[in-house]
């Protein structure tokens, strides 16, 4: 027998409306449905939960089931509160990203005279990797509403965060580049950058994939430090003009705010997915 029979089988016996259970697991009753049909697995945390409200052990509910099954196969986050607000975070960085690419493409062009022909390349490439984070805000926003942010399709988000950053490097210092007045110590830490990114990619892949737990110690300093910087960067650019007493432009710090408010947002996620896997992960390994 499947578990979502023994789970309708122990409900029915308990006289438990799917309403009911639904309500006291804070998901949807169309979660428990889904679980009964079979189509889908609650996470365990949320299976042991559903057991002792049906007041039956656990391993009833998942004798002939493999536990992994259960993680590995469904969103890391379930609960339909903590995904609504994921799902929030995750649009509200993408309206960010999309507000700052439009204001910032607008300015540009409204202003197209004062600049040098030789900066248009690097509006393109900033400009570019402002819409591929628009993009991949809106991917995870999908994939939590339609309940698919499981661990492999939520590690593709920091993967291609980190090949835009990366592509986002290369063009910057191509375009940057004088053959006739080569800056090694420019070329050295675009290189330290880019092997940033690729380990922390590798690092994603190894924790959200393969479970290799070492990793996600990699993946909370990497986006804590990618938080810092942006902080830091922000600040600096901020109370160097108000050291000059220049005129802070009001669009620029609108758009330095969005941009700062979206990969904050981004990073928070990232870090706070890891550890909801791996506690997830760590309960798995004790039923």
């Amino acid at each position: 027998m499947e578990f979502g029979e023994k789970l309708r089988e122990a409900r029915e016996a308990n006289g438990i409306t799917q309403q009911t259970l639904a309500d006291q697991l804070y998901v949807t009753r169309q979660a428990v449905s889904r679980w009964e049909c079979g189509s889908r697995f609650p996470d365990l945390l949320t299976a042991k939960k559903a057991a002792e409200i049906l007041e039956v052990s656990l391993d009833d509910l998942l004798s002939g089931e493999k536990s992994q099954k259960f993680l590995e196969g469904n969103p890391i986050i379930t609960s339909s509160k903590a995904t609504t607000i994921q799902a929030g975070l995750y649009g509200f960085s993408g309206t960010c990203y999309i507000v700052f690419s439009v204001l910032w493409i607008t300015t540009f062009i409204l202003d197209f005279r004062q600049y040098d022909l030789e900066i248009i390349p690097m509006v393109i490439v900033k400009s570019f990797h402002d819409f591929s984070m628009a993009i991949l805000m809106i991917l995870g926003f999908l994939l939590s509403v339609k309940e698919k942010a499981t661990p492999r399709n939520t590690a593709i988000l920091p993967v291609l965060y980190s090949i835009s950053k990366i592509l986002e490097i290369i063009t910057t210092n191509y375009f940057h580049f004088d053959y006739h007045n080569v800056d090694v110590e420019a070329i050295i830490v675009a290189l330290i950058k880019i092997s940033f990114y690729i380990i922390n990619a590798i690092a994603v892949i190894n924790y959200f994939l393969k479970d290799i737990k070492k990793c996600r110690y990699f993946i909370y300093g990497s986006y804590g430090l990618i938080t810092l910087e942006r902080i830091f960067v922000f600040s600096q650019e901020l109370l160097w003009e108000i050291i000059q007493f220049e005129t802070i432009s009001m669009d620029n710090f609108i758009m330095d705010i969005l941009s700062l408010l979206g990969n904050l947002i981004f990073c928070g996620l990232i870090i706070y997915q890891t550890y909801a896997l791996h506690k997830k992960r760590c309960l798995a390994a004790r039923t």
